[in-house]
C-alpha cells in the first residue's frame, strides 16, 4: 500500500507533528514485531548516520537478548506536548522532543556509531500491555547487562559549560553548577530513590551501581561519572563549602548538591 506523506512543518528543531487527525489517521506507522516472552528478549536500536530523503532521523530496529553488546539510554521521556517523527525501518514513528535532541547529537558522534542502543520508548511496544510488563520485569537485568549506561541530560548551555569544566579540570561556576543539578534528569532519580510509588525504576537505580561505565551527556559534552564524581567532590570544597561528597541526585536529602552550593554561596557571603 501506498504511504500518504505525513502532516509535518519543517524547522530548525526537526519535523514537527502538526494537529492533523484525519492526515494521521491514513498513516502507516511502524509497528512492533511480537518478542519471545519465554526468553529475556528484548529490541536493539541501530542509529544511521545518513537522514531519511525528507531528511528525517533514521533508526534499524532487531530482536536480540540481554547477553547481546548493547549500550543503555537514561533520559527523561519530557513534555508529550511536542513530538517528532523519525524512520523505523523506512516506517515513521513519534517520539518526545527530548529523545529526538538525543538522537540528533548521537547521529554525529562518533562514539555511538556501529553501536546498538536499548531506549524504552522505541524497544518497547508501548501500546501491548503484556509486552511492557514483560520488559519491566527485566528492566534491572537490561541496564546491568549493558556494556554502558549513557545519561542524557538534555541540551542547555549552562550544563555543558559545567561538563566541560569538569572533563577539562576547570573550576566551573556556581551558576553552572545550579542549572546541572537542577536537571529534570535528577528529579527522575530522586523519585526512583527516594519514594515507593514506583519499585521497578528503584531497582534500575540500583542497578546502575552495577553498570562497567555510566556516560554523562549533555549537548556536544560527554564525560564519564567516575571523573565527574571525583572532580566535582574536589572542586566544591575547594570553594570553601562546608560539603560532603555527592552520591545520588536527591533534591531534598542531606546529600542535595544544591543544599551544597547553597552553603557555598552563604559562606561567600
Amino acid at each position: 500500500m501506498k504511504q500518504l506523506p505525513l502532516s509535518l512543518t519543517n524547522n530548525a528543531g526537526g519535523d514537527q507533528i502538526v494537529p492533523n487527525v484525519q492526515a494521521a489517521s491514513l498513516v502507516q506507522y511502524f509497528k512492533h514485531s511480537p518478542l519471545n516472552h519465554e526468553a529475556p528478549s528484548i529490541r536493539l536500536v541501530h542509529l544511521l548516520k545518513d537522514l531519511s530523503l525528507d531528511n528525517q532521523i533514521q533508526c534499524e530496529i532487531r530482536h536480540s537478548t540481554i547477553e547481546d553488546t548493547y549500550t543503555c539510554l537514561s533520559y527523561v521521556w519530557g513534555n508529550a506536548d511536542t513530538i517528532r517523527i523519525i524512520r523505523i525501518d523506512g516506517q515513521p514513528y513519534r517520539i518526545r522532543e527530548n529523545l529526538w535532541d538525543f538522537l540528533a547529537h548521537a547521529r554525529h558522534d562518533g562514539n555511538f556509531e556501529n553501536i546498538c542502543i536499548w531506549i524504552d520508548a522505541v524497544c518497547i511496544d508501548q501500546t501491548n500491555t503484556a509486552e511492557r510488563s514483560h520488559q519491566v520485569q527485566q528492566l534491572g537485568h537490561i541496564f546491568s547487562h549493558a556494556e554502558k549506561v549513557v545519561s542524557w541530560l538534555e541540551v542547555d548551555q549552562d550544563i555543558q559549560s559545567y561538563l566541560g569544566s569538569i572533563r577539562s579540570g576547570r573550576m566551573f561556576s556556581l551558576e553552572d553548577a545550579k542549572a546541572y543539578y537542577r536537571c529534570e534528569y535528577w528529579d527522575r532519580v530522586w523519585v526512583a530513590v527516594h519514594t515507593d510509588f514506583d519499585l521497578v525504576v528503584g531497582k534500575i537505580t540500583q542497578e546502575f551501581a552495577l553498570v562497567r561505565q555510566n556516560i554523562l551527556v549533555a549537548g556536544t559534552q560527554e564525560i564519564d561519572q567516575t571523573k565527574h564524581s571525583s572532580h566535582q567532590s574536589r572542586t566544591i570544597c575547594q570553594d570553601g563549602a562546608r560539603c560532603s561528597s555527592y552520591h545520588g541526585g536527591a533534591r531534598r536529602s542531606s546529600q542535595n548538591p544544591e543544599c551544597q552550593l547553597g552553603k557555598v554561596e552563604k559562606d561567600k557571603g
